[in-house]
């Protein structure tokens, strides 16, 4: 079995905020080479380890730059972390904020995934990491864009994985449950925060801590055999 390049590096989308920001963090800590991307260039965490791309995955252009980058820096982790949600009522859907959700959660990380694939394959090692949401595994209302794509994105996990497993090319997904997130606190007040904290086994919201590092062992040379799943980590919520 072959082991990875040292330092490893790694692809986060959406990384200047949130989950994807904590991901970022873990595997600096853990001694990689992190490129991340957002729709903006700013982000607190610039240094030499760690450079951030502007990439709107809305815009064909921006995504086929931003896959023209990946190929050439070949990393040996990408975590496709970048998503977006646009609730609302089915009847009343309008169909651009389908085709933003579409081209965010679902064609980015499957054209993402190509780019990096041939590296991977070549080094015989490889991770990808798909973030997943509860509601991919479970349906909720005025969601249901939103749960075709991470129900689809969790389809595109299994499917690679069977694909290119052979390859040590390990390829998994990743379900946060209710996470304390800047945009979640932003949106929320602290009594509704509570409120869904009480439907939660555990009893508390995660941390966006929490799932990195869950997240960094799916991607790390620890995991030497876990390929195809959907690790949720949602304190139990889904189960009961």
């Amino acid at each position: 079995m072959n082991t990875p390049r040292s330092p490893q590096v790694a692809v986060v989308t959406g990384s200047t905020r949130g989950i994807g920001k904590a991901i970022a963090l873990e595997l600096l800590a853990n001694g990689c080479k992190v490129f991340g991307t957002g729709t903006s260039h700013e982000s607190e965490m610039k240094s030499a380890e760690y450079e951030i791309i502007k990439a709107d995955f809305t815009s064909v252009h921006d995504l086929q730059n931003l896959c023209e980058f990946v190929r050439e820096v070949s990393p040996d982790i990408l975590v496709n972390n970048a998503g977006i949600n646009i609730p609302g009522k089915f009847t009343e859907y309008k169909s651009q904020d389908f085709e933003s959700m579409l081209s965010v959660n679902l064609r980015a990380p499957m054209y993402l995934t190509q780019a990096v694939l041939p590296g991977m394959i070549e080094r015989k090692y490889g991770r990808v990491l798909n973030l997943c949401s509860i509601w991919g595994v479970v349906g909720k209302e005025e969601r249901a864009p939103y749960c075709a794509t991470k129900f689809a994105i969790d389809g595109l996990t299994a499917a690679l994985s069977a694909e290119y497993a052979k390859h040590n090319v390990l390829i998994n997904s990743i379900s946060p449950g209710f996470t304390r997130t800047e945009a979640t606190e932003a949106a929320f007040s602290e009594a509704e925060l509570e409120g869904w904290a009480k439907e939660i086994p555990i009893n508390r919201l995660a941390s966006t801590a929490e799932i990195a590092k869950a997240a960094f062992w799916l991607v790390s040379s620890n995991n030497s055999y876990m390929s195809g799943q959907n690790m949720v980590v949602d304190g139990g919520l889904v189960r009961i």
